[in-house]
């Protein structure tokens, strides 16, 4: 059971760090995009029928889909005015 848990933490370690240098990478050649809050709003809710939809059929620890959900939606409608139609 020990070893599981030290497996799963090198493995999210080696994630997480493989993210913020693929991060700088980016950055350090330029290639910083602008965020998408339309896609952020468009997930938000998504992400909130999901978590509605898992918490009642599975267990309440999916109630964390929605949490992430609202704040993607809130996120996405405070910048409402950066939209971009990409039609």
């Amino acid at each position: 059971m020990e070893i599981m848990i030290a497996i799963i933490i090198g493995l999210i370690l080696t994630l997480v760090l493989g993210a913020i240098l693929a991060m700088r990478h980016r950055k350090d050649q330029g290639m910083e995009k602008e965020t998408d809050y339309k896609a952020l709003y468009t997930l938000g809710i998504s992400m909130i029928g999901l978590g509605i939809v898992f918490t009642a059929a599975i267990n309440t620890f999916f109630i964390g889909f929605l949490i992430i959900g609202v704040i993607y939606m809130v996120v996405g409608l405070k910048n409402k005015d950066k939209w971009v139609d990409k039609a």
